[in-house]
């Protein structure tokens, strides 16, 4: 590279020194903005996905569906920025999130990473089965379920064996489901799956 820039005339030498610091300097402009728009970046997103999921706050918005608060990760603040872009409850967060560009266009409008609102999304659509409790909803995505149809296509032993070892460690579910009753969450997946 250096004989390179010797064979330049001074004048192109600085241009090109310039321009590579420009690449450089934008290159790190655009992780700033990235990281500035998440709040922090990458791994501390999760790392405060996972904090704030300890300590959601059931909040209670206008209408008749579930309450933002129901879902993993969703603090009073959560919920209220959910609610200035014009999701009120769990049901409306699924009609907003339809697909993946909306899904998009909603963590944008948050400032949020796409994987903490599909977090969300899936624990909304589980909280939608029936006897689905948030502590189950929150249990299912952290043991990597993700949603309804994904649910439908498991092995009831293998869910059972993880939310007994997320009850274990965990506690939040005053025991874990026995396998007649994950069995029993499957088919209600598949039946909403098929339906």
């Amino acid at each position: 590279m250096d004989q390179f820039l010797a064979q330049l005339p001074p004048a192109l030498q600085n241009i090109y020194v310039l321009a590579a610091v420009a690449v450089v300097l934008l290159v790190l402009i655009v992780m700033l903005i990235r990281r500035l728009a998440a709040g922090s970046g990458g791994a501390d997103a999760q790392a405060r996905a996972d904090d704030a999921a300890q300590t959601a706050v059931p909040v209670t918005v206008p209408g008749d569906g579930r309450p933002l608060g129901d879902l993993p990760g969703v603090s009073a603040a959560n919920a209220q920025r959910l609610m200035a872009a014009g999701v009120g409850d769990v049901e409306s967060l699924l009609a907003a999130t339809a697909d993946a560009d909306a899904l998009h266009r909603l963590a944008d409008a948050l400032q949020l990473e796409d994987f903490v609102v599909r977090k969300w999304v899936n624990a909304a659509g589980l909280l939608a089965l029936p006897n689905v409790t948030p502590a189950l909803a929150e249990a299912l995505v952290r043991c990597g379920v993700r949603g309804p149809e994904a649910l439908a296509g498991e092995n009831p032993d293998r869910v059972q064996h993880k939310l007994a070892a997320w009850e274990e460690k965990n506690a939040t579910l005053d025991g874990a489901p026995d396998r007649r009753t994950v069995a029993a969450l499957i088919a209600a997946a598949a039946a909403e799956k098929g339906a």
